[in-house]
């Protein structure tokens, strides 16, 4: 297995005894933004968390260009892949540069403070998020959605290859939400770095991912292209409801209708 990228294969998890992924196998395909969806519950979160090495499968194996993730040292792991969970915290009196400053852990020395590439690294990340305005605020002060893209400039700050983002839109207006996605797939194509994203909302999903993984009670339905995977039918079995597909004349893509 040689430079295959991020692969699962078999994977299974519990919680407490309790299952959550069956047998899962996926591969994250590099340069493309494959968004992960589901209804709640179904193991999206758990999936996106064994990928970055936060979980460790009760059964299979994760391989990162080939290598076991679980043999890739920390520190090196957390060059490759920068990951950003659900419900992240910090002490409210942080400042908003100190925490995005936080994404460097991996490039430096246990003694040593930020060096040039630090700070323009954290700079381009606070411009990204249109954050540079409030670099030296506590988080205290920031609204839900202005932590969320503090939260987003920090892991870009890693300046990893691999970006895993759980529900990177929570707690944004929607026209903060779709500057998200659209600043995650301009990574994709201007820098070829690779995201993999958990979403709830379909109509994002459907506007920006290469890629989509849809899942339901712990197993994937349908793995590939967003054209090839998602589907009215399948889309409507997954989530119980009513869903079909609307068009725009000067738009390629669909968007989503749930009845």
């Amino acid at each position: 297995m040689t430079n295959q990228g991020l692969t699962i294969k078999d994977v299974s998890f519990a919680y407490a005894g309790t299952p959550v992924l069956h047998d899962v196998s996926a591969t994250f395909a590099k340069g493309r933004l494959t968004a992960i969806c589901g209804p709640n519950g179904c193991g999206k979160s758990t999936l996106l968390n064994i990928a970055a090495a936060q979980l460790t499968p009760s059964r299979g194996a994760v391989h990162l260009d080939g290598q076991p993730l679980a043999q890739i040292p920390p520190k090196s792991r957390a060059k490759q892949i920068a990951m950003l969970p659900q419900s992240p915290h910090v002490p409210s009196e942080l400042k908003v540069r100190d925490l995005v400053g936080l994404g460097r852990y991996a490039h430096r020395t246990a003694l040593s403070g930020l060096s040039v590439d630090d700070h323009d690294a954290i700079d381009a990340a606070l411009k990204s998020t249109k954050l540079d305005a409030y670099a030296h605020r506590p988080i205290a002060a920031l609204s839900g959605g202005q932590k969320q893209r503090a939260w987003i400039s920090m892991t870009l700050a890693q300046s990893a290859p691999w970006v895993l983002l759980d529900e990177p839109t929570n707690h944004l207006d929607v026209t903060h939400a779709v500057e998200t996605i659209e600043l995650l797939w301009d990574l994709v194509q201007a820098e070829n770095r690779t995201v993999v994203v958990v979403l709830h909302d379909l109509n994002l999903m459907a506007r920006f991912a290469d890629d989509v993984i849809l899942m339901d009670q712990g197993r994937i339905i349908a793995q590939n292209t967003f054209a090839e995977a998602v589907t009215e039918k399948r889309l409507s079995a997954i989530y119980k409801r009513s869903i079909s597909f609307g068009h725009l004349n000067n738009r390629e893509r669909p968007f989503i209708v749930v009845d």
